[in-house]
């Protein structure tokens, strides 16, 4: 288009006059220079000269807007190497990489050749015709870098106007690389022709995204509605327990917030009663339609399953423990009420629970027969009155509905009946079945063999594998209508899976089909009988989903014709006793072993504070006693007196944290018996519990929680920190101990800069300087510095002896460095002593610096400057000391102002030995639990000689 036009640039230097090149030689590459600038694709003049061929869609469309890098460009780089060139203008365009702009003299295919690095330009175009024009530095780029096409931005702004004119609605819109932009733009009359048309959408679509849509009319899949009337609902199968729940319909039901159910509420659509094994049931259905909508919808919440259970043995009145067949669902504690035979309703509140008892009951007033129902003190309620006076009150029960399988079924048909072969997950493993099982079970009765009559021996064969164990007490169940009673029995010989041997209270008929129910087994003991109403053995076993089992259990066994013998280690003792040693007979304390002494308040007991104690074990039959470990180890003994009658020691872990005895209670374990994991890593045992056994008794292993500490102190946890410690000098530490030698330790004080003490203020400041604070590791602290002007001077010795007067050289030194400038003003004070002859008293002279501590004095500054025309010193020395004082003030530090304290500033000490922690060879310094942070500055210091490599006068 434009390139068949001639340039001025490629002609203005043959038109200028000969006179002129003559004149003004470089006139005329100037012009063509200057020319090459303004014509340059979107250029001024360029624009200008060519704006009819711009206008034209057919070269505002379809623009190369950017290739990419081929090679890493360097700084000094003149050729570009990129993917193709094609669409950039052959001379002297505008391309930009990251952040610089760069224009060429000429290009390639693939790549721009005689670039000038680091150019100037317009990078982009704003709103009202606004641009932002940059100045850019030369920068190196990456392989595969963007090149943005800077000389096509004026184009594209005459695209953009053009798009407004011919189609509105798309000047802020990109249209799709995959279309003809100018035929699209040519022919946009067509897409507003048929707006609002399905073709329209179509257009739309490719136009934008380059995609291919359908346009789906609602109208062509409507469908006539149904004259059904449907709601969704969610149904609750409920217990009466107050009122009719038929009265419900239309209403709202209620459960309020109580132990772990939730708050809840919804509006019953209808009620349905049902019967399931003589026993009415109500199918509550809720409205369902528009769940949890707000606190005001139809339905809150979900309605939670209220908890029931049985008893598995009898309840006498008056006790405080209830075993069931399973508390899960029961919060730890609460209340529950059972409702017995003769129409009484028992409200009992329990204080803890296991998986199947319920302790620390009360309101047991009357007997519980075995197999009540318990139903935990929570129900839902409706009012049917509108002064809420007639209330509702339903227990909502747990069923099953919606049925998960995990492979599919065949041959089944709507309306079947199926048979639950298992509430819980069935397995054969090892490691779930061989265990006590404390569950009381029942089992279908196949026969009852009769093997001796006199002593009613029987042989029992069943239908499905038993977990019986010799020595378990069962119960023979008669069927509900039979007229005979149960029978209990102890088995004394296991047959196979299916069959055993059992001796019976009575006899049995065996022409009836009889049930065999296992009877909860609890705790026997010989001296503790208040644990006898504890269950005994394994409770159940539960599985997850990788094959980990989980066991229940007290952690009390129960062993066949054995009791268990509790042993508390306490002492009882009488006897008078005087002093420090008390002779107390087979006291079986051991030196170590902490003791409880927490007598009555009355007067039988010793003038021994209640508390722990330690003993010192003499014999079997004589002990001390000391407050503390320490009063122990250094025979610090208590003494005693008193005439005493059956007080008592007790051993430390069996006592309360008030000095009360501890009882024996269940441990309410639940223990996951994971898989096992090979490693070849060695790991260490832990003190404590390492296994199960069998019984669900823990196994406490060989490891105890006491320990004996020795050897080198090897860190020292710090309680609190303190405050208002000095960062330079930290505190020290001092370590004593009656045993143990040797120890030292540092002191790392963290913490803010707070204050800068000005030791030297320096001299001759002639601006305020800038404080720059390192070290200490830390980060923010900033300070001022506060100038002060003062009188300067500085003393010397002027006698002979001194040696500081240097007649031959004309020189006078100083003890400490003199801080004067070369060319500076003194005058000179002898403090009304003989001055040093050649220079008088109070006159000025000139400063010629030498060294640090030594100057030479001149009457001219002229001559300072150059160190000539000296002033010749000559006899008499002075006498006493004199001194120089500078004519003009001069300003020193007087005060550092902390306005920043910063953070994290520390002093941090840390050492090691030669020979064990620095290592020469691989250049590594061991320091354990050093707790420097990377890019900390340190320095190196040393008792005896330092370390090749490291210098103690720097840092690191």
């Amino acid at each position: 288009m434009t390139e068949s036009r001639i340039k001025i640039s490629s002609i203005v230097e043959n038109q200028l006059p000969e006179y002129v090149k003559e004149e003004f030689p470089l006139v005329g590459e100037f012009l063509s220079q200057y020319y090459v600038a303004i014509e340059n694709q979107g250029s001024t003049l360029d624009i200008l000269q060519n704006i009819d061929q711009y206008v034209k869609v057919d070269n505002l469309t379809n623009l190369t807007d950017s290739t990419q890098t081929t090679s890493n460009v360097s700084l000094f780089d003149t050729t570009i190497n990129v993917e193709s060139t094609y669409g950039f203008p052959e001379s002297y365009g505008l391309i930009k990489i990251d952040d610089e702009i760069i224009t060429y003299r000429s290009k390639t295919q693939t790549s721009f050749t005689e670039c000038i690095r680091g150019f100037v330009g317009i990078e982009e175009y704003y709103n009202n015709d606004e641009l932002k024009f940059s100045d850019t530095n030369v920068e190196s780029h990456d392989s595969g870098s963007t090149v943005e096409n800077l000389s096509i931005l004026f184009l594209k702004e005459f695209f953009n106007k053009v798009k407004t004119q011919i189609t509105p609605g798309f000047e802020d819109r990109e249209l799709s690389s995959e279309i003809n932009q100018n035929l699209f733009i040519k022919q946009s009359k067509d897409f507003y022709s048929s707006k609002g048309t399905a073709d329209s959408f179509e257009i739309l679509f490719r136009a934008l995204y380059g995609k291919d849509v359908e346009v789906i009319l609602p109208r062509d899949y409507l469908i006539q509605p149904s004259d059904a009337q449907y709601r969704v609902t969610r149904d609750l199968v409920v217990e009466a327990i107050d009122g009719d729940p038929n009265n419900l319909l239309n209403l709202t039901l209620y459960q309020d917030p109580i132990y772990n159910i939730p708050e809840s509420r919804g509006t019953v659509t209808n009620v349905e009663k049902i019967i399931r094994g003589e026993k009415e049931y109500y199918v509550i259905s809720l409205d369902f339609g528009y769940d949890n909508l707000n606190d005001t919808g139809l339905t809150l919440g979900n309605f939670s399953i209220h908890p029931k259970t049985r008893n598995v043995v009898d309840v006498l009145s008056g006790s405080d423990t209830i075993t069931v067949d399973s508390t899960l669902g029961f919060p730890s504690e609460g209340n529950f009420t059972v409702k017995l035979e003769n129409g009484t309703e028992l409200n009992i509140a329990y204080g803890s629970k296991s998986l199947n008892q319920f302790y620390d009951c009360t309101g047991i007033t009357q007997d519980i027969p075995k197999n009540s129902n318990l139903y935990l003190d929570v129900y839902a309620y409706g009012h049917t009155d509108i002064k809420k006076t007639q209330i509702v009150k339903v227990r909502v029960t747990g069923v099953l509905s919606t049925l998960n399988l995990d492979n599919p079924t065949k041959y089944y048909e709507k309306g079947d009946l199926i048979k639950i072969k298992t509430l819980g997950k069935e397995t054969n493993t090892f490691k779930a079945n061989n265990w006590l099982f404390n569950i009381s079970s029942t089992y279908n009765v196949k026969s009852i063999v009769e093997l001796d009559s006199l002593n009613f021996r029987y042989r029992i064969d069943l239908y499905d594998d038993h977990f019986f164990y010799i020595g378990d007490s069962i119960t023979i169940v008669p069927p509900q209508l039979q007229p005979q009673s149960e029978v209990k029995a102890i088995i004394t010989s296991i047959k196979n899976s299916k069959s055993i041997v059992v001796s019976a209270e009575q006899g049995v008929n065996s022409s009836i089909p009889y049930q065999v129910r296992k009877n909860i087994v609890n705790v026997s003991s010989t001296n503790d009988l208040s644990i006898s109403k504890y269950t005994a053995n394994v409770q159940n076993v539960y599985l997850d989903r990788v094959g980990s089992v989980y066991v229940t259990s007290p952690s009390f066994p129960h062993y066949l014709n054995t009791s268990l013998n509790i042993r508390d280690r306490k002492v009882t003792f009488s006897g008078t006793f005087s002093g420090d040693t008390l002779s107390i007979s087979n006291h079986k304390f051991y030196t170590g072993d902490r003791i409880v002494y927490n007598p009555d308040s009355g007067t039988n007991k010793l003038d021994l504070t209640a508390g722990k104690y330690f003993i010192r074990r003499i014999d079997s039959n004589t002990l001390k006693l000391s407050r503390s470990l320490s009063d122990l180890f250094t025979g610090n003994y208590v003494t005693v007196s008193g005439t005493v009658t059956n007080n008592v020691f007790y051993y430390e872990p069996f006592v309360n944290e008030d000095l009360s005895p501890k009882t024996v209670q269940p441990q309410k374990l639940i223990r996951q018996i994971a898989n096992p994991t090979t490693t070849n890593a060695r790991i260490i045992t832990p003190p404590g519990f390492s296994g199960i056994f069998v019984n669900g008794v823990e196994l406490l292993n060989y490891k105890s929680n006491d320990y004996i500490y020795y050897g080198p102190i090897t860190s020292i946890n710090v309680l609190s920190g303190g405050s208002s410690y000095d960062a330079i000098n930290p505190p020290l530490i001092q370590v004593n101990d009656s045993v143990g030698t040797g120890a030292t330790a540092y002191c790392t004080v963290n913490g803010s800069l707070s204050r800068i003490e000005v030791i030297d203020g320096g001299v001759n400041y002639l601006e305020t300087p800038r404080v720059v604070i390192t070290g200490g590791n830390g980060f923010g602290a900033r300070a001022i510095a506060n100038l002060e002007s003062y009188d300067y001077s500085v003393s010397f010795n002027s006698t002979q002896s001194a040696g500081y007067v240097d007649l031959a050289n004309n020189t006078i030194g100083f003890s400490s460095f003199h801080k004067l400038n070369n060319g500076e003003e003194i005058i000179y004070q002898t403090n009304e002593q003989r001055n040093i002859g050649g220079i008088s008293t109070n006159s000025s002279y000139f400063v010629s610096v030498i060294d640090a501590s030594t100057i030479k004095l001149h009457t001219k500054f002229s001559d300072a400057a150059i160190g000539i025309n000296t002033v010749n010193l000559t006899l008499p020395y002075g006498d006493g000391v004199h001194s120089f004082k500078s004519r003009l003030k001069k300003r020193k530090i007087r005060t550092l102002d902390v306005i920043n304290t910063g953070s994290n500033y520390r002093n941090r000490r840390v050492s090691t030995s030669s020979s064990i922690g620095i290592s020469t060879a691989s250049n590594v310094i061991t320091i354990p639990n050093h707790n420097f942070q990377n890019k900390d500055i340190v320095t190196y210091q040393t008792t005896g000689t330092s370390i090749s490599g490291l210098d103690t006068s720097k840092y690191y």
